[in-house]
């Protein structure tokens, strides 16, 4: 997408303080709590980075369980019998502002879901799950996949594995 630039897990070489997407919060996160988050092993931060460490955007994941019950109906089916259902959360994603306007965002959120789809390879993870910012919201739903909402939480919306493969084999 962009010459130089790959996805890298986080590390002490690159220039967070640098990095501005505008959301106040989302700077913070990365700059104060991303790194010690994902040495105590609760979130792994994926930059896109170049070699000079200039972090052009990143996403965060990590673990998380449902109640079956609290999930909507058509999540419900076929999980009866568990008490918790496993996913990925998909925490935060943010874009440098002078990186805007490239639809870096939409490729880290490709990039977000195909990582949640190999990590439930390895460890079982029946969905992605978006906590998305209330001004996000329209964004991730304007990609045309077909996420659920979250019963009483209409900013966090979830996704099927199955339906990431389905969309990634297209």
């Amino acid at each position: 997408m962009l010459d130089g630039f790959t996805f890298q897990p986080l590390t002490r070489r690159h220039d967070r303080g640098r990095f501005s997407c505008g959301q106040p919060d989302l700077d913070r996160y990365l700059r104060e709590l991303a790194r010690r988050q994902d040495e105590n092993d609760t979130t792994r931060v994926h930059v896109y980075a170049n070699d000079a460490g200039e972090i052009a955007g990143y996403y965060a994941l990590s673990a998380l369980a449902f109640e079956v019950t609290g999930l909507p109906p058509a999540l419900q089916r076929g999980r009866s019998q568990y008490v918790q259902v496993p996913g990925t959360l998909l925490g935060r994603l943010a874009v440098d502002q002078h990186y805007r306007g490239r639809r870096l965002g939409s490729f880290l959120l490709s990039h977000a879901m195909r990582s949640a789809v190999q990590g439930s390879e390895i460890v079982a993870s029946a969905l992605l799950v978006v906590d998305a910012k209330p001004e996000a919201l329209d964004w991730y739903l304007s990609h045309g996949i077909e996420f659920e909402r979250m019963p009483g939480m209409p900013s966090r919306l979830l996704l099927p594995m199955e339906s990431i493969r389905d969309e990634l084999d297209r």
